[in-house]
């Protein structure tokens, strides 16, 4: 059921926007290396006390904001990071937004293609998602309810 609220054209590597928008190989590298950089700062790290782990916390650097005049780069410095993250095994998941796609420029599909792509990422998030879905159908309606049961609650979970 999620799979058919979810857009799957709007993925970092689906078909629909190919060949994807890229940053020219040594262009946008510091842009690239802050992202590098800002992604680092909320990963899992070896805690001083034996084999403890802890979760950095920095709650005002939990969005990186890309932003400038169209045609400055951002889908290609997006785009790249994406690609960079995801051959490193860190991408979670990734929506790019497309004004001309429909279903990219749906949000009521964000949080759905998102939590899917968790699923898929997060095997053990699965199980939670499908009791959501299962006991409330009408998450799927509401984006406000889709961040909530979908994202922050199996996460936190």
């Amino acid at each position: 059921m999620l799979y058919d609220h979810t857009s799957t054209s709007a993925r970092y590597n689906a078909e629909a926007h190919f060949p994807p928008p890229l940053c020219h190989l040594g262009t946008q590298e510091a842009v690239l290396k802050a992202l590098k950089h800002w992604a680092k700062q909320d990963m899992l790290v070896a805690g001083s006390e034996g084999d403890d782990t802890f979760r950095t916390n920095r709650p005002h650097e939990q969005i990186h904001w890309l932003y400038g005049p169209a045609g400055a780069g951002k889908s290609a410095i997006a785009q790249t990071f994406a690609e960079a993250c995801a051959k490193d095994g860190t991408l979670a998941g990734a929506f790019f937004f497309w004004r001309a796609d429909p279903s990219r420029n749906n949000p009521r599909q964000l949080f759905t293609t998102l939590a899917l792509q968790l699923a898929t990422t997060l095997p053990e998030l699965r199980s939670i998602m499908n009791s959501v879905i299962v006991n409330n159908l009408a998450v799927l309606t509401s984006i406000e309810i889709q961040f909530e049961q979908l994202i922050l609650w199996p996460c936190l979970k």
